[in-house]
């Protein structure tokens, strides 16, 4: 992790919503977990920034 300072650790729930995201649309609403919404929103916010280079107008009110 030393080159990559843009790396966090996620749990293994966070990790496997992001997995499932990728299979299934609805995946999100069966994440009910609080804190690993909240890891995979934040991993989410990051990565939509990033693609877009620059933070989206809307984030703040989407409770990011």
């Amino acid at each position: 992790q030393g080159k990559h300072r843009d790396r966090w650790p996620l749990s293994a729930a966070a990790r496997q919503a992001l997995l499932l995201l990728n299979d299934a649309g609805d995946a999100w609403q069966r994440v009910s977990d609080g804190p690993t919404r909240g890891e995979v929103r934040q991993v989410l916010n990051y990565y939509v920034s990033f693609l877009l280079g620059r933070r989206p107008r809307l984030q703040p009110y989407l409770g990011s």
